[in-house]
């Protein structure tokens, strides 16, 4: 039989305990019956208690001394409080006794009466939530259970830590009383700011605390995640080497442009910028500073510096630079953040220079100040130029204007100083010219809108000036726009009134009358031809409409920029080969992409391509024309510019070098470039532009390379 090492006796078999009253004891003698010296613990375990929770009772001594064979040690166990929190019953207690000495344990048993407490025992604090994310300036609300497993009411403290507490409206604190064997749930609502709450994760903590200190708690992460955008600008994108006159004799000259980016987000990020350019070298580039940490909604300002060297003699070069802004956050969206940047570098030498002499030796001057220079003051229009359109081969263009006059130009004129551009004067009428359209058809006749209401039709084929008819809806209801039915058998007129009229055309009579008449509560200053017999009309407080005059019916399109009465959508554009692209351009400086496709004969919106305000500076955008092909958009603004962009098969800009160049500028300062054109003839892209100086001007350029959408 195996002798038993270690005996133990109980003091006691039963005893009684009310929590919150005073302590109860009873005493563990362990006899050391081995052969040898040996130390002894002592552990009481509770039913349905974690072995590891020994707050509720008290050993003396905790771990006795090295105790010879025979002898005793006697250990007092001191209850303090309820193994379980809130019960009232029986628990059956086991006392264990080991000694790692003897690597042997003993057991006994002790029967454990809980009675009724009158201490409040803790509550357990649950949070329904541990992980939520959200966006800054979103109201969201933090959902936290409380529990009270003990036999009184408690009255406890609720208390949010880690959190701002300027996020919280009510507070982070709330006093509850709850219920013995009660559950009560508690809201705090929560709304981080949008300029100071940066997306990361924020750490919590809820905790419940009782007024005689004792406390319980629970933990849970609230996740800010990123919102907003970055901006990469750049104001003037032209330079030119040398800038001043200082640097004319130097051989290396310096070219800065300034860039700036807005970091128009909650996340804190670091942004460089990236140069490339088969212009310059990299040795010739310095970027300034060269990594600069954004805080949220901080504006960083770059320098890029080149330094290009000058050849002895020859031409001014001219190169594209291509400037990108990288953000360390690939979660956030960086607009415009391609830049197409120009740099003419000119000669120590120019040939011009050499060239001087022979100028002067032939009779330039003569040719300055004849009707060959496309860009004498003295010839052509005698006030601004308020329309411009090239007719269906681009061989010719009209114009129209306020000094009452309607005018034909040859396109080969402009680009052969041997060749006069005028063609002479088409019309004169008794009021200013606010637009003129050709006939799609043979382009044998053209329609004016005129100031003070009325609509000629001209027919070209005549020696005879005079029109062939007159419209007039209202007296002094001035036309702002007018557009053709692709077959030619309407005219659309859009109003100052608010009203759209639509004209039959016909080669044995013409009609005094419309046909029908849409009235719309804005004043009308664009018209546009759209999918298949559609017609979209914009103007005053930024207003869009679609009218599908054939069914009668017409329905307003959402403007992504709100409109009061001093704003106007001020042009429509859209392409023939492509009837559902449009093109819009409004009085804040907006130009807006649009496809049609899934709103013209449904309830679906409309969907923006894209859209962006940096074209122009900001000022407002007078005109906009697309390409037939639509792959070519121009745009002329009251900054005195006609610029060119690239587009995409699916409408968007296009990420070409030539995009966004300046293509003519106002031959005078402060002058605005009124209307504008686009076609395409062979190998050249021709923009045709009419403004404020009087003037019409026509450039070409080469088709853009390695463009997708303009492809033959």
């Amino acid at each position: 039989m195996l002798k038993e090492l270690i005996k133990t006796q109980v003091s006691t078999k039963e005893i009684a305990f009310k929590p919150g009253g005073d302590p109860v004891a009873f005493e563990v003698s362990v006899l050391n019956h081995s052969t040898q010296f040996a130390t002894f613990q002592l552990e009481i375990l509770a039913a349905g208690v974690d072995e590891v929770d020994h707050h509720w009772y008290r050993l003396s001594p905790e771990v006795c001394s090295k105790t010879p064979p025979g002898d005793r040690t006697v250990f007092q166990v001191k209850i303090l409080t309820n193994p379980i929190p809130g019960f009232v019953g029986q628990v059956n207690l086991t006392v264990r006794v080991f000694s790692l000495d003897l690597a042997t344990e003993t057991k006994q048993s002790i029967r454990l009466t809980l009675e009724q407490g009158s201490e409040a025992v803790p509550l357990v604090v649950d949070l329904l939530l541990n992980k939520i994310q959200t966006y800054s300036g979103d109201l969201i609300e933090l959902l936290v259970r409380t529990d009270n497993p003990g036999q009184v009411p408690v009255r406890a403290t609720l208390r949010l830590h880690g959190l701002a507490p300027e996020w919280f409206a009510h507070g982070v604190e709330q006093t509850i009383q709850v219920q013995p064997g009660r559950t009560l749930e508690s809201i705090f609502l929560c709304q981080p700011p949008v300029e100071t709450a940066q997306s990361q994760v924020y750490p919590f903590q809820v905790e419940a605390e009782i007024e005689n200190g004792v406390s319980s708690s629970d933990s849970g992460t609230l996740e800010i995640l990123p919102t907003g955008a970055a901006d990469f600008r750049c104001t003037v994108r032209q330079q030119k080497i040398p800038l001043h006159f200082l640097e004319f004799f130097q051989r290396t000259g310096t070219a800065t442009y300034r860039l700036e980016l807005e970091n128009a987000t909650n996340v804190s990020q670091d942004a460089h910028i990236e140069v490339d350019s088969g212009f310059v070298t990299s040795d010739e580039i310095e970027v300034l500073p060269k990594l600069a940490e954004l805080h949220p909604y901080e504006t960083q300002q770059f320098q890029l510096i080149v330094k290009k060297r000058r050849s002895w003699i020859g031409r001014t070069q001219s190169g594209m630079l291509s400037v990108r802004a990288v953000c360390s956050d690939a979660r956030i969206r960086t607009q415009n953040e391609l830049q197409a940047l120009e740099l003419k570098v000119a000669p120590m030498i120019s040939v011009w220079w050499l060239s001087a002499i022979a100028f002067f030796t032939i009779p330039v001057p003569l040719w300055i100040s004849s009707c060959y220079n496309p860009h004498n003051p003295r010839c052509g229009h005698s006030g601004a130029v308020a329309s411009v359109q090239f007719n269906g081969t681009a061989e010719q263009a009209i114009s129209g204007s306020t000094d009452q006059s309607l005018r034909r130009w040859l396109t080969a004129g402009f680009f052969n100083p041997l060749v006069s551009q005028e063609m002479g004067i088409v019309s004169k009428t008794s009021q200013a010219v606010r637009v003129i359209r050709y006939q799609p058809i043979d382009n044998n006749r053209i329609a004016a809108g005129l100031e003070n209401g009325e609509i000629q039709l001209i027919n070209l084929l005549k020696q005879n000036s005079a029109p062939d008819s007159i419209f007039r809806l209202g007296a002094g209801d001035r036309v702002f726009d007018l557009r053709f039915s692709n077959d030619s058998q309407y005219l659309f007129s859009g109003h100052g009134s608010g009203a759209v009229a639509q004209w039959k055309l016909s080669s044995a009579s013409l009609n005094t009358k419309p046909e029908q008449t849409l009235t719309v509560n804005f004043a009308v200053s664009a018209l546009a031809l759209v999918g298949d017999q559609q017609l979209a009309i914009a103007g005053r407080f930024n207003r869009l409409e679609l009218w599908n005059w054939s069914r009668k019916q017409h329905k307003p399109i959402r403007y992504p920029v709100a409109g009061g009465q001093n704003q106007y959508i001020q042009s429509l554009a859209s392409a023939k080969a492509k009837p559902n692209l449009m093109a819009s351009a409004d009085n804040q400086g907006t130009i807006t992409l649009w496809n049609l496709k899934e709103c013209l004969d449904s309830q679906q919106p409309c969907q923006v391509i894209e859209q962006w305000s940096d074209g122009h500076g900001g000022q407002p955008v007078r005109s906009v024309a697309l390409s037939p092909n639509g792959c070519y958009l121009a745009s002329a603004g009251a900054d005195g510019t006609a610029k060119l962009w690239a587009l995409s098969p699916n409408g968007h800009r296009a990420e070409h070098p030539d995009s966004g160049k300046v293509i003519q500028k106002s031959l005078r300062s402060n002058a605005g470039i009124e209307s504008v054109d686009v076609a395409i003839v062979k190998d050249q892209v021709l923009v045709l532009s009419g403004g404020a100086d009087t003037q019409v001007q026509m450039d070409q350029v080469n088709r853009f390379k390695n463009l997708e959408c303009d492809r033959d």
